[in-house]
């Protein structure tokens, strides 16, 4: 009898050593309130955390969207181990189970009471050091405005045969809903407020900072309120080239960027960071056209052309009145004026600003102004 009640009692003792091989307690990943892990009356030889390996979980996004599914990897390893195992479970911070456990191996995992755990074949008996991984997809909730931790426990066990050696570790990872935004602020960069400008303009802007892919819609209007737009336009980058004779000589212009995310939008502001808006000036869109007023002058084409370093344009006026010549460059910038005090002459650019700088090699603009508010501009080529 003595022998018969010994062989019951170390059957029940070996099932209990290994019963938590397959399926092991729910309520053991260290979440709150009771914060128990399988160290508790278990893996107890070693303080939680307190051994040489890792256990960690990845895909667990940063902002989750409702009713998506998100793959999952927990990996854990531990040098000089051989046998491994893990459990865990979402909550809200309510402390309740959120989300739904998907498309794991059934042959190596298990769910019980909203935990997912390992069975008896995943537990990788044998795999000396690890690491192993088991894999797993979570569908976010339907359910909004929520922060939820995913709380894990795993025990990275020696295979001795009992639940001594073993060490324990815990791991968490946080996610919550981000409602959506309106794209970040961005500046209008180019034309600079007030900026003159040449055919053909030039259009740039900050990137809209967004989590979803955004687009911007380019506006050019005769007014700030931008009813009855003469141009817009509707692309992913951040720049644009505007090579159109719709546009007006010697006229202000005003032009804005709307940033849209598909749902919620945001206005660019000019470099002062002041109005949801820029102007800009035209110099002359269409280079070299005729103004409708009687023309009172000749201009000449500038010789040699390209030149460097110096070209000499000609000019003639029909009586005697207050002229000038203006040269711009690319971005509408005046960089250098003569005033022409001859009814009849030449002026000679050297290729030098203002202060006597020379300027860079490219595309420049002249232009002839009369007292009687007409013009002609032509373009000429600086190279070095």
């Amino acid at each position: 009898m003595k022998k018969l009640i010994a062989v019951i009692f170390l059957a029940a003792l070996t099932q209990n050593i290994f019963a938590y091989a397959n399926l092991p307690p729910n309520g053991r990943t260290g979440a709150p309130p009771t914060n128990q892990t399988c160290f508790n009356g278990c893996h107890s030889s070693f303080a939680v955390n307190s051994g040489n390996g890792s256990f960690v979980i990845s895909g667990v996004p940063q902002n989750y969207t409702p009713n998506t599914t998100y793959p999952l990897q927990i990996i854990l390893q531990d040098p000089g181990q051989q046998r491994w195992g893990f459990e865990m479970i979402a909550l809200n911070q309510n402390q309740q189970p959120t989300g739904t456990w998907q498309n794991f191996n059934t042959t190596q995992l298990a769910t019980s009471s909203e935990h997912l755990k390992h069975k008896n074949a995943g537990t990788f008996n044998g795999t000396q050091n690890g690491p192993v991984t088991w894999t797993c997809d979570w569908l976010a909730p339907d359910t909004t405005n929520q922060t939820i931790t995913f709380y894990l426990a795993g025990v990275a066990a020696n295979g001795n045969g009992n639940n001594s050696d073993d060490y324990v570790y815990t791991t968490t990872a946080t996610t919550t809903f981000l409602q959506n935004q309106n794209p970040q602020n961005f500046l209008l960069l180019t034309p600079t407020f007030n900026q003159t400008v040449v055919s053909p303009i030039n259009f740039s802007w900050q990137t809209a900072a967004d989590t979803d892919p955004v687009t911007y819609t380019l506006e050019i209007s005769e007014t700030n309120i931008f009813t009855n737009n003469i141009f817009n336009t509707t692309l992913s980058d951040t720049f644009y080239t505007l090579d159109n004779p719709i546009l007006q000589d010697d006229t202000d212009y005003f032009w804005r960027v709307n940033a849209s995310d598909g749902s919620l939008s945001t206005l660019g502001k000019d470099l002062t960071g002041t109005f949801e808006y820029s102007i800009f000036h035209t110099l002359a869109v269409k280079i070299g056209e005729k103004p409708n007023k009687l023309k009172t002058f000749q201009l000449s084409q500038n010789f040699p052309n390209p030149f460097n370093p110096s070209t000499k344009i000609t000019y003639e006026l029909s009586n005697k009145q207050q002229a000038k010549l203006l040269i711009f460059n690319l971005l509408g910038e005046k960089v250098m004026e003569f005033l022409l005090e001859k009814t009849k002459g030449e002026v000679i650019w050297n290729g030098t600003d203002f202060y006597g700088k020379t300027v860079s090699s490219g595309t420049y603009f002249y232009r002839l102004e009369t007292e009687n508010d007409l013009s002609e501009t032509k373009k000429m080529i600086l190279l070095k």
